[in-house]
């Protein structure tokens, strides 16, 4: 059976219904298709004409907002996926807000496991990660329309683990000969080089990756990824705050987005000419080593930001979306 027929986990019956519809041609589904599996997987009895009216009024309600939305600038901002240890619901999300302009991957992106000071029996090799990071980026493309909405990559301090090692092989000047820029592979395109042949993997052309832990886009939102932590609440958004006003980099009517923490939290910091901070929350699964016996541990927080604008205009709080995961 083709997978796209199951549903999906957390997905509701009135979204399984919607996608079935609005996917039924492509899914070589009839109608009455659609009925039978309601009735197979959520015991629900209805018919193939009541299936058929309820998804072209939907349609409609659906072509309004999207109408609505054409009128901004829509961001989708996803923090710490971790690539390959990202969530198994992530294109599922992603499949949800697919009609954005821009999806922004705050940092980390990839895990860059092989190149960390944790010790591990086994991990992949930072190869291995670069080519999931493309099957990953490709898959999006395929929910996605590439020609309308981009994506956008900043550095986290994951990635930098890889490039401090490229640094760290200056001794037999080999580091030039290497791009430290993992994730600019992506972009550019890369070969990965076995014994008995070479593999291309062509540069992904809606995939833009600014070297750099901070960002400010569209002259309104910066994205950042800091390295620092705190284990008082809303610390961080305060020391984030700080940094970007004390800097001259935002201004108060900006919003900040950042990650790092694995933690939620958002709000105007008062204290700090009232700029509006979200400290985002995670898209990766949680790891041994975060819970080891540490008494300070806290578990992570899952979701993601969605925020939509008038271009050449700040940014309404109103329009800001946190979207929370269990």
């Amino acid at each position: 059976m083709n997978i796209e027929l199951l549903p999906r986990k957390s997905e509701s019956i009135e979204e399984y219904q919607f996608r079935l519809s609005d996917n039924k041609e492509e899914l070589n589904l009839s109608w009455k298709d659609i009925s039978d599996l309601l009735l197979k997987y959520f015991d629900k009895k209805v018919s193939k004409d009541y299936i058929r009216h309820e998804y072209y009024s939907l349609k409609k309600v659906h072509k309004i907002e999207k109408d609505k939305n054409n009128d901004y600038i829509q961001c989708l901002i996803m923090n710490d996926i971790h690539i390959p240890y990202f969530r198994d619901d992530i294109f599922d999300e992603i499949e949800k807000h697919k009609d954005v302009d821009y999806i922004i991957f705050g940092g980390d992106l990839i895990d860059c496991e092989s190149c960390s000071y944790w010790a591990k029996w086994n991990h992949p090799s930072v190869n291995d990660e670069l080519v999931m990071a493309h099957e990953f980026i490709s898959r999006i493309n395929t929910i996605i329309d590439p020609e309308k909405t981009k994506i956008i990559c900043i550095r986290g301090n994951h990635e930098y683990r890889y490039t401090r090692m490229i640094m760290e092989m200056h001794e037999k000047q080999l580091q030039k000969m290497l791009n430290p820029n993992l994730l600019s592979m992506l972009e550019k395109g890369f070969t990965v080089y076995e014994r008995d042949k070479d593999i291309t993997y062509k540069s992904i052309s809606n995939f833009q990756y600014i070297d750099n832990w901070q960002t400010r886009l569209f002259d309104n939102l910066i994205v950042a990824h800091p390295t620092d932590f705190s284990n008082v609440e809303g610390n961080m958004c305060m020391k984030v705050a700080d940094y970007f006003l004390n800097e001259h980099i935002a201004e108060k009517d900006d919003v900040i987005v950042f990650g790092h923490t694995h933690k939620h939290m958002s709000g105007f910091i008062n204290r700090r000419q009232g700029v509006y901070v979200v400290e985002n929350s995670c898209m990766c699964k949680e790891q041994d080593y975060a819970n080891t016996g540490k008494l300070k541990f806290t578990p992570q927080n899952y979701g993601y930001v969605k925020i939509k604008f008038k271009e050449n205009e700040k940014i309404n709080i109103n329009d800001i979306q946190n979207i929370y995961l269990k």
